[in-house]
């Protein structure tokens, strides 16, 4: 019993650094503040989902009409990024990435704003894409920052020149579609960043 009983402190300063261990490993730097940005920003990216399509305003059949044509934004963010990039996830990156992802497409929605004014199309949709694509950046700054993580300086975007309203929606309905992969993709990677950092998921409420 005396060996029992002094064995007994040492071991559980064992287990107390076992617990320790196993919280300091399951999640990333701020776990619990960085799940609440996963959840707003995943929120953010379902406004700008509804949001993306109303851009340019058209039908779908004026829509295939348009796509048909030559595209001229080649600075455009482009994601080539495979099933590999999933299974190897880094967290610090995959932040740093979608930070200059979303801070293109904030000047790209901001330029179109600025022609559609030009031409006197509508433009809220737009508004409302830009508001939310800069809450979305900020979220990512954020989480950066708490993860000691420096933020990327994003690059300033050459835009082209537009001389009439038929053009505007051209680069509208390019920047529609390619806002709507964006978010796609952001979504999937959120949800995976997620998993890595062992965020807890909401529970479904039956109604009585």
């Amino acid at each position: 019993m005396k060996l029992i009983d002094d064995s007994a402190p040492n071991l559980l300063c064992l287990l107390l650094l076992a617990e320790l261990i196993v919280h300091s490993t399951c999640r990333p730097a701020g776990g619990a503040a960085l799940c609440t940005n996963l959840k707003s920003m995943l929120h953010q990216v379902d406004r700008l989902i509804g949001l993306s399509s109303k851009l340019h305003g058209l039908s779908d059949e004026e829509v295939l009409i348009i796509a048909r044509m030559e595209n001229s934004l080649d600075s455009l963010p482009h994601l080539q990024h495979s099933a590999e990039y999933f299974r190897s996830l880094q967290v610090n990156e995959s932040f740093s990435q979608l930070y200059l992802q979303t801070e293109s497409f904030r000047q790209h929605v901001d330029w179109l704003k600025r022609a559609q004014d030009n031409c006197s199309l509508p433009s809220q949709a737009a508004r409302s894409s830009s508001a939310h694509l800069l809450q979305l950046s900020k979220l990512l700054d954020a989480s950066l920052q708490q993860m000691d993580q420096a933020v990327p300086q994003a690059p300033l975007p050459s835009f082209p020149v537009v001389s009439s309203s038929f053009e505007v929606l051209q680069f509208s309905v390019e920047i529609s579609d390619q806002l709507t992969v964006f978010c796609d993709w952001t979504k999937r990677v959120l949800r995976a960043v997620q998993r890595v950092s062992r965020c807890p998921t909401p529970t479904l409420r039956l109604r009585g």
